[in-house]
């Protein structure tokens, strides 16, 4: 059985957590932890849980699925005054966060767990779909309150076809290089959990040479980074990625651009790695498809073929995927958490086509743009600031937000204000100053002239 619903029957490893503080940790050491969890009886209230790479959250996190206790997973980067409005709005029974959170102190402590503290608040159960494992944001705005909601089925399945077609076994091992509060990041943990892989937890960034000293010394084998981190690498050299041990990588959250995809599969094909370029949503918990490199060269940009288990088709040139991994809702309060919805399938919002067998994207439905694989809704961005009383318009493309203004004065205010709910947005945002915004003749902003 898996780690995943059944810790306390799996037969568990020694030695598979790696800390970069160099404290091992291993799979036995879930287990006495979880046992630390079982022993509270937990009431089935929703846990907030506060997300860093390290075991305290991991042990955390893998016990409460284990207990079938719902989660609401967010970064611990996100703000105080975030943070604290998310508990307003979702009650939650308890929050499971790191110690130096010191705005919690004075609520009642449960359980030490290492450097994580378990809080009990003191908000009232109220009803829940015994279904919802997880509640995670698809949206790199610190101020969404919106979660897509996760069945126990829908990550146990997805987990398991992610584990089939890169054949990850209990001999692999990956190094973190994302948030767990991020549905591709926690996708890659899962599925070494699954196969009782060794997983080594760094809050190293891929710029520091530390995370490469950590990366050669542990004997990396799979890789797992979103488009923007790949940049990085190229500019990096990508040889730092070549040790004896290393058999793939992975992306996704977003699309790499095919001149610099190129690159990532001649150095592939060069030192007899596998590049794996995955499409996916946090709704399909998170992974649709996937196309294998340097076999699929001559496919370039294309997104692949479906996961086994799934199924992908067009319909009006719109991306609809069907599989067990479809999400069950959209929670924007508590009340949400009653019930679950049971869909036949997935409208991505992605417009593409099919060519010989694979899908490839052409655009999408609605203005939403995704910086380091977070999506980000430029209409609620723009309305936010024209709320400001600055009148401005945005558009943009992956990885890049252009922001056009009209107000010379305006530009340093929505910088701030942008940065200050979306820090993800560092370096991507464009400025433009013009004396009128292109307007349509129904008064609507006229995106093409921008």
């Amino acid at each position: 059985m898996s780690i995943l619903n059944n810790i306390h029957k799996t037969k568990l490893d020694k030695s598979s957590f790696i800390l970069d503080d160099n404290k091992k940790y291993s799979y036995l050491d879930l287990q006495k932890d979880f046992t630390k969890f079982k022993r509270l009886k937990l009431s089935d209230g929703l846990i907030i849980n506060v997300c860093e790479n390290e075991f305290s959250f991991l042990s955390g996190y893998i016990s409460f699925l284990n207990l079938r206790i719902p989660q609401l997973l967010v970064d611990n980067d996100i703000s105080e005054k975030y943070l604290l409005n998310i508990i307003k709005i979702y009650k939650p029974k308890y929050i499971f966060t790191p110690k130096q959170k010191t705005i919690f102190l004075k609520k009642k402590i449960i359980l030490e767990n290492k450097n994580y503290n378990l809080y009990e608040l003191n908000y009232k159960l109220y009803p829940m779909h015994k279904s919802i494992a997880l509640l995670i944001s698809t949206s790199g705005s610190t101020g969404s309150k919106k979660f897509v909601k996760l069945s126990f089925n829908n990550i146990l399945d997805n987990t398991k076809n992610i584990c089939k077609y890169l054949k990850i076994t209990k001999f692999d091992s990956t190094i973190t290089t994302m948030s767990p509060a991020y549905s591709y990041g926690l996708s890659v943990i899962n599925s070494h959990l699954l196969q009782n892989a060794k997983i080594v937890l760094t809050k190293k960034k891929i710029v520091d040479k530390k995370f490469w000293e950590i990366f050669k010394k542990n004997n990396i084998t799979n890789f797992n980074a979103v488009p923007f981190l790949y940049e990085i690498l190229l500019k990096l050299g990508l040889n730092i990625l070549n040790t004896k041990t290393l058999k793939f990588l992975t992306s996704a959250g977003g699309v790499i651009d095919n001149n610099k995809l190129k690159k990532i599969i001649e150095f592939c094909e060069k030192k007899n790695f596998l590049f794996f370029s995955m499409y996916g949503q946090t709704e399909a918990s998170p992974r649709i498809s996937y196309i294998e490199y340097p076999k699929n060269k001559r496919k370039l940009g294309s997104i692949g073929k479906p996961i086994p288990g799934g199924k992908l088709f067009l319909k009006k040139k719109e991306l609809i995927y069907k599989g067990k991994n479809i999400f069950c809702g959209y929670s924007e309060n508590d009340k949400d958490l009653s019930k679950i919805e049971n869909y036949k399938h997935l409208s991505t919002g992605d417009l593409g086509f099919k060519k010989k067998g694979f899908f490839y994207l052409t655009g999408r439905k609605k203005r939403i743009i995704k910086i380091f694989g977070y999506r980000i809704s430029l209409d609620e961005l723009e309305n936010e600031i024209l709320e400001s009383g600055h009148k401005c318009a945005l558009k943009g493309a992956d990885e890049k937000l252009i922001v056009v203004y009209e107000k010379k004065n305006s530009m340093k205010w929505i910088l701030n204000s942008l940065l200050k709910k979306n820090k993800i947005l560092k370096g991507k945002i464009i400025f433009k100053n013009v004396k009128k915004i292109p307007m349509t003749s129904n008064n609507k902003i006229n995106y093409n002239k921008i």
